[in-house]
């Protein structure tokens, strides 16, 4: 945050400080909401529509990640069809909208794909002993490959997304 006093722009300071008061009491939608009207309105202010972006870009994440504990409660309750159908539908949000977080959709697909291997490698009937071992192997590959702080937990947030909703479906439809 102290970013955004270093590099605030004089023009914009009062909404700045009003969707930053939002963002402060996880109020992520509302202030989406400002950011998007004032993406609309006309300006030249370079750094202002820098510190809109990057705003948008941790309100989407406060969002994830309040719907990903959402959906992680869910699991650790063994409310399972619940967890699974949670961590599909933000596993959606997150894909369709990973633009936000400057991620190219390509390197989404190839992650996509790695997480897809590794769940098959553990079967259609995934345990909740597989998980630990899953997880650590793909939080080593998203180290490797996402040094921005924020990317990182989103990815890894997208593969719990994935195991978690594996893991749901095979424990509340054991075959």
């Amino acid at each position: 945050i102290l970013m955004h006093f270093t590099l605030r722009p004089k023009k914009g300071d009062k909404i700045l400080d009003f969707i930053e008061d939002l963002m402060g009491r996880k109020e992520f939608t509302k202030a989406l909401e400002i950011i998007s009207e004032q993406e609309k309105q006309p300006t030249n202010d370079r750094k202002f529509r820098h510190m809109l972006e990057e705003h948008k870009k941790y309100c989407a994440f406060g969002i994830v990640t309040g719907n990903y504990e959402m959906a992680t409660k869910c699991f650790t309750e063994a409310r399972y069809q619940e967890a699974s159908k949670l961590y599909k539908e933000l596993s959606e949000s997150i894909t369709d909208g990973i633009e936000i977080f400057n991620i190219e959709r390509d390197t989404l697909n190839v992650f996509l794909g790695e997480v897809a291997r590794e769940l098959e490698r553990s079967g259609p009937t995934i345990a909740m002993k597989d998980v630990k071992p899953l997880r650590n192997r793909l939080k080593e590959m998203i180290a490797e490959k996402f040094k921005d702080e924020l990317q990182a937990s989103l990815f890894e947030m997208l593969a719990d997304c994935y195991i978690g909703s594996a893991v749901s479906k095979a424990v509340a439809n054991p075959t």
